[in-house]
């Protein structure tokens, strides 16, 4: 696939900044380039142009020698989802921020920022702001210079789930269309009445009549929509965002997990599933995540195997008719749902499996119950999750702080090393 360099996408240079300072100058090739593509090797974004030929799609890499040029052809997509997938992978060239951007960078947005291999090695993976440090810009020769910090959250990449502190010279504005390039987007379309085609032909019995229970090929016209791309943005497998921002669920089945918050340290995990199976009638797998011995509540994690189920047990556990308490009252506090991919699954239920071990020979742990609106106990119970809240909110703050800190000493100590 392409080779492990330096690249020099995304776009829009401004000579101020190091990541800046290190790209090599545009070549004609990326000129041309109006697209980014998530490279299967390494995950990362590059520029890219896009060729077809006959009915492959070519799709070169700019600033790359003509060998790391990927070509693609129907037959390399045997099943939608990977067509999907694949579709999805393309986008508009993100667009690098200026230094006068930094007042529209929100909380929760989207960027593609770069990541430090090595001096001569930089790559973009996407990542979302989970904040923003305000400092007093500068002017140097008429021109403003950001002296902000922005807190990060990896979404892939090699270390997707992970904070870090960056300026806005490693931040990069993602773009999209309503449609994909026009050239890919024909390849796709012509791959997926490939596949149709085949697989209606596969259903067919000797006759040439189709086959019972199969559903004829639908019409191939619908557009590659912004869906699509919202792929590009799943957190499968990785820490989705604060809670009020839980992961793209989509429309495939799969595995899902719920964390629950504000747990009784001695609650167990059957305790919680024999309760989501008499309650909710969804069967499902918990486990019980260590806690310090200055915590005075702990966590846990639910693991349910279909869409179905998951859907059902979230509307029971977000109802504004109910809540579930510990028999001393403690209530639960959901604070993050997600969608897991395969590998991820098997270690948590590796993890679930020790923990029902270590819990196994607690008998007296604490209940579950439900209290209803209207009660004494419902009110309590709601006025707790708040205060839970509030103290959950005031560890996030502090967690990003302590994130802000560390990127400006580690900042100072590149400025010392460059110096040196």
């Amino acid at each position: 696939m392409i080779s492990q360099q330096a690249i020099a996408a995304p776009q829009q240079q401004n000579p101020k900044m190091s990541d800046r300072e290190n790209r090599r100058q545009s070549s004609d090739s990326e000129s041309e380039a109006t697209l980014e593509f998530r490279s299967y090797t390494d995950d990362a974004w590059y520029s890219v142009v896009v060729r077809a030929e006959g009915e492959c799609l070519r799709v070169k890499y700019c600033d790359f020698p003509d060998t790391q040029d990927n070509l693609f052809g129907p037959h390399d997509f045997p099943e939608l989802k990977k067509l999907n997938d694949f579709a999805a992978r393309f986008r508009p060239i993100s667009l690098q921020l200026q230094d006068s951007d930094c007042s529209h960078v929100p909380t929760g947005l989207l960027v593609c920022a770069s990541h430090h291999f090595r001096d001569d090695d930089v790559r973009f993976y996407d990542a979302l702001v989970e904040g923003v440090d305000r400092a007093k810009h500068f002017f140097e020769k008429g021109e403003e210079e950001c002296s902000c910090t922005f807190i990060i959250s990896w979404l892939h990449g090699p270390i997707a789930g992970n904070f870090t502190a960056e300026n806005i010279g490693q931040i990069c504005s993602v773009q999209f269309n309503e449609e994909i390039d026009p050239i890919v987007s024909s390849f796709v379309r012509a791959a997926r009445e490939k596949f149709l085609t085949a697989s209606c032909n596969s259903k067919r019995t000797p006759n040439g009549e189709v086959a019972k229970g199969h559903t004829p090929r639908m019409k191939i016209g619908q557009k590659l929509s912004f869906s699509h791309h919202l792929m590009q943005a799943r957190t499968i497998g990785y820490p989705c965002e604060r809670t009020g921002q839980d992961s793209d669920f989509g429309g495939i089945d799969g595995y899902y997990l719920i964390v629950v918050d504000n747990l009784e340290k001695d609650l167990t995990p059957s305790a919680m599933m024999e309760f989501i199976s008499k309650e909710v009638s969804v069967s499902s797998q918990a486990f019980i995540l260590p806690s310090l011995s200055s915590e005075f509540f702990t966590r846990g994690n639910i693991l349910l195997d279909n869409k179905r189920d998951f859907m059902k047990l979230c509307d029971y556990l977000e109802s504004s008719d109910l809540a579930i308490v510990s028999s001393r009252g403690r209530p639960w506090v959901i604070t993050e749902k997600m969608s897991v991919h395969d590998t991820l699954r098997v270690s948590i239920e590796t993890f679930a499996r020790i923990s029902q071990k270590i819990f196994e020979k607690t008998k007296n742990g604490s209940g579950l119950k439900v209290v209803r609106r209207g009660t004494n106990e419902y009110g309590r119970a709601k006025q707790l999750s708040h205060v839970f809240k509030e103290f959950s909110d005031h560890q996030h703050k502090l967690q990003k702080r302590l994130i802000v800190e560390e990127g400006k000493i580690w900042q100072k100590y590149n400025v010392d090393r460059v110096r040196n």
